[in-house]
C-alpha cells in the first residue's frame, strides 16, 4: 500500500473496487447469499414432515382393532406401510429403516373394551429423529383419543341418553388450540430467519476477513504501514467499512425481505423499521470483522475460523435451545455476538409482528456492540503498532 494521505472517499471507493475485482471476496459475499437461502429454502420447502412410515401389528384382528388401524393410516402424520406382519418382522423394518415406528394393536383388545376394561395400545418410536417421534406420536395420540371419545358416546347411548347428551360427557373437556407466530408448524418458518441471520454475519466476517489475511500475507496490510496516525487510522477503518455496508444493504434486503416472501415465511414487520433495526448490525458485525481482521496472518486462516465458529454462534443464539437455559458462562460469551440480538429481533418484528419500539433492547444492544468493537479495534491497532515500532 502506498504511503499517501488517504481520504474518506478515496478509501471507500479502493476497497469498493477490490471487492468487486476479488472473485474470491465476491462469491463469499454474494454467491453465498444467493445460493444459501435458495439451498435451504428448497430443502425445507415442505415445511411439515408428513405420512411417516409406520407398521402396525394388529395382533386382535377384531372390527374394533381394523377400525383403528384405518383411523392411524388415515392422518396426515402417520402412513401404515407394512399391515398384517408380526413383531420380530416390523422390529427388522425399524432396524433398516423402513419404518420409524411401531404400532402394536394387542389381542383381546375388543372384548376387554366391550367388558368395560381398559387395554394399552404399544408404541415404538424412533425418537433419534425426533421430527418422525413427534409426529406419530402426536397422530396416535390424536386416533386414541378419537376412539376412545367414540366408545364413551356408544356406552353412553346404550344407557338411553340422548345423542347430544352422550357427547357431551365424552368430551368434557374440549381443546382449542390456536398456534401462534407459526401456524403451520413449519420446521422453515422456525429456523429460516436465524439461518438468513447468520449467512449475512458470516459472509460479511468472511469476506473482510479474506482481504485482511491475503494483505498481511503480502506485507501490505494497512494497520501497518508506517507513520499512520490516529486520523489516518479512524481514515481507513470507516472507508472500508463504508464500502462493505453500501455492497450488504441489497444483501439484506434480498435476504431479509425478498427470500421471505419468495418462500413464505412469516413476514410481517414494516420495511423501513426492519431496515432501521438492520442497521446497527451490520455496523456491529462491520466493526467485529475489523477487530478479528487484525488477527489472521493468511487468507484461508479466516475462512477455517469463521466456519468452524457458524455452527456454534447459531446454538448461542438460543434457537436451538432455550437462552434462559443455557450455562450464564454461554448466556454471557452470546452477549457479544451480533447475531445473536439480531436473530431475537428478526423473530419479534418479521414473525411475532412486533415494531421497532418492543426490539429496543436488541436494537440499542447492537450499537453498543458496534461502538466497543470499533473502540477495541482502535486500540488492537495501535497496540500492534507499538509492539513493532511502528509510529
Amino acid at each position: 500500500m502506498k504511503e499517501k494521505k488517504e481520504t474518506l472517499y478515496s478509501v471507500f471507493k479502493e476497497q469498493l473496487a477490490r471487492i468487486f475485482s476479488d472473485s474470491g471476496v465476491l462469491f463469499i459475499i454474494v454467491g453465498a447469499s444467493v445460493v444459501y437461502p435458495i439451498l435451504y429454502g428448497w430443502v425445507y420447502k415442505k415445511e411439515v414432515v408428513k405420512d411417516v412410515p409406520v407398521a402396525i401389528v394388529n395382533q386382535d384382528g377384531s372390527s374394533l382393532s381394523r377400525q383403528l388401524s384405518r383411523c392411524l393410516d388415515a392422518t396426515e402424520q402417520i402412513s401404515n406401510e407394512y399391515s398384517g406382519i408380526d413383531f420380530n418382522y416390523a422390529k427388522k423394518l425399524l432396524n433398516k429403516g423402513s419404518v420409524k415406528g411401531i404400532i402394536i394393536i394387542p389381542k383381546g383388545l375388543e372384548k376387554k373394551v366391550l367388558r368395560g376394561e381398559k387395554s394399552n395400545v404399544s408404541l415404538f418410536a424412533d425418537a433419534s429423529y425426533f421430527m418422525y417421534y413427534k409426529q406419530i406420536l402426536t397422530g396416535v395420540n390424536y386416533v386414541v383419543g378419537t376412539v376412545n371419545a367414540g366408545i364413551r358416546v356408544k356406552k353412553s347411548l346404550l344407557k338411553g341418553r340422548m345423542r347430544e347428551d352422550a357427547v357431551d360427557k365424552a368430551l368434557n373437556i374440549k381443546l382449542d388450540s390456536r398456534p401462534l407466530f407459526n401456524p403451520s408448524g413449519g420446521y422453515a418458518s422456525y429456523l429460516m430467519p436465524a439461518v438468513l441471520i447468520l449467512i449475512l454475519q458470516q459472509t460479511l466476517l468472511m469476506g473482510m476477513g479474506l482481504f485482511a489475511g491475503t494483505e498481511y500475507a503480502e506485507e501490505r496490510s494497512w494497520f501497518l504501514v508506517k507513520e499512520l496516525d490516529i486520523k489516518a487510522i479512524l481514515i481507513q477503518m470507516l472507508g472500508r467499512g463504508t464500502a462493505f455496508f453500501v455492497v450488504y444493504i441489497p444483501i439484506s434486503i434480498h435476504l431479509l425481505i425478498n427470500c421471505f416472501w419468495i418462500f413464505g415465511y412469516p413476514a410481517w414487520s414494516n420495511i423501513v423499521e426492519l431496515l432501521l433495526f438492520i442497521f446497527p448490525f451490520l455496523l456491529s458485525v462491520i466493526c467485529f470483522a475489523i477487530f478479528l481482521s487484525t488477527c489472521f496472518r493468511e487468507r484461508t486462516s479466516s475462512m477455517i475460523f469463521l466456519l468452524f465458529t457458524a455452527i456454534p454462534m447459531l446454538f448461542l443464539s438460543g434457537i436451538s435451545w432455550p437462552y434462559q437455559n443455557m450455562p450464564s458462562f454461554w448466556r454471557f460469551i452470546s452477549e457479544f455476538i451480533p447475531s445473536t440480538h439480531a436473530i431475537i429481533g428478526i423473530y419479534k418484528m418479521q414473525i411475532m409482528h412486533a415494531n421497532l419500539l418492543l426490539c429496543q433492547s436488541q436494537w440499542i444492544k447492537m450499537w453498543e456492540l458496534a461502538a466497543l468493537f470499533f473502540t477495541i479495534s482502535i486500540f488492537r491497532i495501535i497496540q500492534m503498532r507499538k509492539r513493532r515500532n511502528l509510529n
